[in-house]
């Protein structure tokens, strides 16, 4: 209604809608070149000059301890976006968990240091600022030298810090981001920090928006700033064990997800499997099952016996969850010449319809050359 009416403009953006002279004020002395770079291009025509401070090596000496640069886009596959209560505000505590961890992974490297540092924990969407600040506690307040602070994105004007991370919560299949999409509010996100600048988000999300994180990803990626959360281990531990907290262990089945991208194995569940797993009632179960997928692909093998099925030729290999059983086989993928052992995950089924299963992957077998046959029993767990 307020936008309707006229409200949404500034002061000076009636000043210059009453023709009154504009000056630029173009040189910039906070943010890392690095950082200025793509608000720049994208807000301002490339009319802002980087100071002489900011230009200076010695602006960012000591902060290349840190892990991820002075300007990274952390692409975090396994979040899930919704909304606390009957609230419009989003949140996502996947991203809250990775955010913590970054905060604690400054924090030990500050130790080492007599500096002081202030870090910054921005979001547009207050119910992800109430998460992070509940999860967030009284930890580091009395931590002399070391300051932490969250705030939304319109708390966040005009202020500015050393570490800046920024959670964009948003995370589905759509590119639907809501009002994230506010240029004005991205603009001030990405330009309230002095030396490193962490972007924390679902990469294809935001690409698919359309919007300016469109542009932000592309430019992250052909500056190689794009970190993939899934090839940190302390990161995919992190994951698991908020899914399990909040029994969101579905979306660890994603071909992206974080569980499986470090196992020595490549691990491909089938249609089948994804159904019968989401038909699961007991959260217990479905841990389970999850943490046997996980022990497949780091190359555990199960020394059960298959069922005693005629014509069997063991490349099917049955394994029991409970009451339930776990039927998968040792396959291959053929990838520009080359064979790549893969785990293939057929279904997770009752006794009585395994027998039925195995031998329909048996007439799927028989179709398979001798060749890729041998390829298939021949196993090679490193590599």
């Amino acid at each position: 209604v307020c936008k309707e009416a006229g409200f949404e403009t500034s002061l000076f953006g009636r000043l210059v809608m009453l023709k009154f002279d504009k000056h630029l004020l173009n040189i910039q002395y906070r943010m890392n070149p690095c950082i200025s770079l793509f608000p720049n291009a994208q807000f301002y025509e490339r009319k802002i000059l980087d100071g002489s401070n900011v230009l200076s090596p010695s602006y960012n000496k000591d902060y290349t301890c840190l892990p991820f640069g002075s300007y990274t886009f952390i692409n975090v596959t396994d979040g899930r976006e919704d909304k606390e209560g009957k609230g419009n505000s989003h949140r996502n505590m996947v991203e809250v968990a990775v955010v913590l961890h970054l905060i604690h992974t400054i924090f030990k490297s500050w130790k080492n240091r007599n500096q002081g540092l202030s870090i910054g924990v921005v979001s547009p969407y207050k119910a992800q600022v109430d998460a992070i600040k509940s999860r967030l506690g009284e930890k580091y307040d009395t931590c002399d030298g070391f300051h932490v602070r969250v705030k939304s994105t319109d708390g966040f004007q005009g202020e500015e810090d050393d570490i800046i991370i920024l959670s964009t919560v948003r995370s589905n299949g759509r590119g639907v981001v809501g009002f994230l999409a506010d240029n004005r509010r991205t603009n001030v996100a990405l330009t309230r920090a002095r030396h490193c600048l962490w972007i924390v988000g679902n990469a294809h999300t935001l690409y698919k928006s359309g919007t300016e994180w469109t542009e932000l990803v592309a430019d992250a990626e052909r500056r190689k700033c794009v970190f993939s959360a899934t090839n940190d281990a302390t990161i995919c531990k992190l994951v698991l064990q908020v899914k399990q907290e909040l029994d969101e262990l579905d979306d660890l089945l994603n071909a992206d997800s974080a569980v499986f991208s470090n196992t020595r194995w490549k691990v491909i569940l089938s249609d089948e499997f994804r159904k019968s797993f989401t038909k699961l009632k007991s959260p217990q179960l479905r841990k389970e099952v999850l943490q046997k997928l996980i022990r497949l692909g780091d190359g555990w093998r199960t020394t059960v016996k298959n069922l005693d099925i005629p014509g069997v030729s063991h490349l099917a290999k049955v394994y029991k969850v409970w009451n339930l059983y776990l039927v998968w086989s040792t396959d291959v993928e053929k990838t520009e010449g080359r064979y790549f052992q893969i785990i293939r995950v057929w279904d997770l089924l009752s006794q009585q319809n395994v027998a039925r299963t195995v031998q329909r992957l048996e007439n799927l077998f028989s179709m398979y050359t001798d060749d890729y046959l041998d390829h298939c029993r021949r196993v090679q767990t490193q590599g």
